[in-house]
């Protein structure tokens, strides 16, 4: 991926746009932080901070109304257009929590509306025919790669909704869940996986839309890894998974989709969901 650099601190599940609908009459509100402190982050920090505690309170040191932006509606910062050079240089230290714990879903729209009401944010939605990779097969004969294989009826082990996975035992191969795509450094894996997910964590590691066009059915068991470092999305504080030192020579992803899955990128252009700024203007006063 290229070769942005990106703090993310809220799961992105999809490179559509979180779209902010005003509630309906007779709707609830929508949900907002209870209590909020933004200040100026030191002019010598050069250390991210991001996490997301229980109950939907937030912490963030050193991030930019860019990055804000990028998590609230799950985009790329390609896809917001028109804002001021600030936000993408000016950094702020940001401690927030809503009055009551917060739905699954729900810290993006507090992060939507922490920008409206905070920075004076006003902004519209637009669709502009911008570049694009389309993740597509790699052999002219069809045939994928030998880590990307057809997944097989009780191959894994099935989520119970509302049930929590059993705690993993050192002893025993880690359980593969189906649906489940697994994002370690520089390593992708999981079973009954839709190539949409894969296209979508793939440009996670890219910074572009991935469009799945490979024309692919079903789920797939995936295993990819590769060596070299893109300078994609950090791994948040506390990643149970340690980061190994870059290859500066090895694999990279590009080269690893196609030996591993048989697929690859191509470069095109399509019409693509965007944010176009109206206003924004520095934080007010906690």
């Amino acid at each position: 991926m290229p070769l942005t650099t990106v703090a993310v601190f809220v799961t992105l599940t999809s490179f559509a746009i979180a779209q902010d609908h005003p509630p309906g009459k007779g709707a609830a509100p929508a949900p907002e932080f209870d209590v909020a402190s933004i200040k100026p982050a030191a002019r010598d920090s050069s250390i991210k901070l991001s996490r997301s505690l229980p109950g939907g309170a937030v912490v963030l040191h050193n991030v930019t109304v860019e990055e804000l932006m990028v998590n609230a509606w799950h985009v790329f910062p390609s896809q917001i257009l028109g804002a001021p050079a600030w936000t993408r240089t000016a950094a702020y230290d940001i401690s927030a929590k809503p009055e009551a714990a917060a739905k699954p879903g729900e810290v993006n729209l507090m992060l939507q509306a922490l920008l409206k009401n905070r920075f004076g944010l006003s902004m519209h939605h637009e669709k502009r025919n911008l570049p694009i990779y389309a993740l597509v097969i790699a052999r002219k004969d069809g045939t994928l790669g030998p880590s990307l294989v057809e997944s097989k009826e009780g191959g894994c082990a099935v989520r119970i909704p509302g049930n929590p996975p059993p705690r993993p035992d050192p002893a025993k191969p880690a359980t593969r869940w189906c649906g489940l795509l697994m994002m370690r450094p520089r390593k992708l894996s999981g079973a009954a996986v839709p190539i949409v997910v894969l296209a979508e964590q793939v440009a996670l590691r890219l910074g572009r839309t991935v469009v799945d066009m490979t024309g692919l059915k079903g789920n797939y068991d995936i295993d990819l890894e590769w060596t070299a470092d893109e300078g994609a999305i950090p791994f948040l504080e506390g990643s149970p998974d340690p980061v190994p030192p870059p290859d500066p020579q090895g694999l990279i992803i590009l080269t690893a989709l196609n030996e591993q899955l048989g697929l690859k990128i191509e470069s095109r252009r399509a019409p693509v969901d965007v944010i176009v700024i109206d206003h924004v203007q520095t934080p007010s006063a906690n």
